[in-house]
């Protein structure tokens, strides 16, 4: 099963709280901006999910159907957005209007599985509602957004990461002994699944990991017995074990192929690192990457990678095609001020790298239009009216966090600026911000 989370740029929040939940708890998320599908049929060898729940976030269902091309013919589950000022329809689903309403919280994923029971995605009689209500407050409990996702995605290297990644911890060991109860499988993911993500957190930023791997990895075997949680999803969590932990390259592969399914851009990516660092195949590492293009054709970072390995091997006719490319799908979001960091750092280098191509190929009209991009998202306004960063900040109740996500963006676009453009054009655009 996979749940197909339809949603346009500015619904980040929205996307980010409900598939958070859903990877927690082992089931496959597919992130269809704009309502984009993939364009391959099927995949070779693998095993397509029999039902796909598609969930729409809309405060209008017409509007939706319009903007998103949906079908008549298929069901869906319609769950406003989070700056929604109240439904007048029982037809959609209210999304919380902040993470630490308990109630508001339970009522958002408690709909969404009742509606995928009357729409026969689940069998009533299998659906364990003690289950899902622990799953709730576990995910909860967990505060997914604010103890990952904000200092994964947007620290990177605050000083007080470590309290973070203290934080899950700490939920980690209170819900350890679940990983070894019955009729739970559920829970026993999330327990494993948030051992993986503390321990990627440390190596993410050059700590040395919480837990020994080898205890990690231990649960493999665990994961490889749970019935009731998707054979595909238990599969990527110990493909990414093995691959975080860098043991087992030839069993790692083997799990990500037995993950894959044409929905699976994300395993797709991960196997083109693997084949690129690990196994030196650049060829394969690149048919993996446009794989993942096919299954989501939004996924700017396969995108970019592959301009990466086009200029690796002189060709710059294709790369300057990717870079293009990439600028294109994360001008959505750029234009709209709805970015997160790791888009606005992509979108910086992959102009710098259009840049440097126009000038090998002497093309000032390439050099220019490009340089007046970087110009144009380079500047303070365009941090200051991130409605991203707005909404998390508001969503978490958390308004001193903002200033703090400045600081960091200015930092991260600065260190881009200064790293792939020239010192011309960093000395001219780099941002001078003084916090209050």
């Amino acid at each position: 099963m996979v749940f197909n989370i339809i949603h346009n740029n500015n619904n980040v929040i929205e996307y980010l709280y409900i598939a958070m939940f859903f990877k927690m708890f082992g089931n496959s998320v597919y992130n269809s901006i704009d309502g984009i599908k993939p364009s391959l049929e099927t995949l070779k060898n693998t095993t397509e999910p029999d039902q796909i729940v598609n969930i729409v976030i809309t405060d209008n269902i017409s509007d939706a159907y319009v903007s998103f091309n949906l079908s008549k013919d298929t069901k869906y589950i319609f769950v406003s957005s989070y700056n929604s000022t109240g439904n007048n329809t029982d037809d959609i689903i209210d999304f919380p209007s902040d993470v630490n309403d308990v109630d508001d919280c339970k009522n958002l994923f408690k709909k969404i599985y009742m509606q995928c029971i009357n729409y026969g995605f689940f069998n009533k009689n299998i659906i364990d509602f003690d289950v899902l209500n622990k799953m709730i407050l576990m995910y909860i409990d967990c505060n997914m957004l604010s103890n990952y996702y904000v200092p994964v995605y947007l620290f990177k290297e605050e000083e007080k990461l470590k309290e973070y990644i203290l934080v899950l911890k700490e939920k980690c060991e209170k819900y350890r002994n679940e990983i070894y109860k019955d009729n739970k499988d559920e829970i026993t993911f999330a327990s494993i699944y948030l051992h993986y993500i503390v321990n990627c957190m440390c190596t993410s930023f050059g700590f040395f990991p919480f837990y020994d791997w080898d205890l990690i990895i231990e649960f493999i075997s665990v994961l490889s017995k749970i019935p009731t949680v998707s054979f595909q999803e238990t599969s990527l969590l110990s493909a990414l074990i093995l691959d975080e932990s860098k043991r087992s390259v030839n069993l790692m592969i083997d799990l990500y192929n037995k993950s894959m399914n044409k929905f699976a851009y994300f395993t797709m990516y991960h196997l083109a690192k693997v084949c690129k660092i690990q196994l030196r195949n650049i060829t394969k590492a690149q048919d993996y990457l446009k794989l993942s293009i096919s299954s989501n054709s939004a996924y700017y970072k396969s995108i970019y990678t592959l301009g990466l390995y086009s200029e690796s091997k002189y060709n710059d006719e294709n790369a300057l095609k990717f870079y293009q490319d990439t600028v294109n799908v994360l001008s959505r979001s750029i234009s709209k001020n709805c970015w997160q960091a790791d888009e606005m750092a992509c979108y910086i280098k992959a102009c710098a790298r259009i840049i440097k191509i126009g000038h090998r190929v002497r093309s000032k009209d390439i050099q220019d239009k490009y340089l007046s991009k970087i110009r144009d998202v380079a500047q303070i306004a365009k941090i200051k009216d991130n409605k991203f960063v707005s909404d998390l900040c508001r969503f978490l109740s958390y308004e001193d966090l903002k200033e703090d996500i400045y600081i960091r963006l200015v930092k991260n676009v600065n260190e881009h600026l200064k790293k792939f453009c020239d010192y011309n054009v960093y000395t001219k655009n780099k941002i001078i911000y003084t916090a209050k």
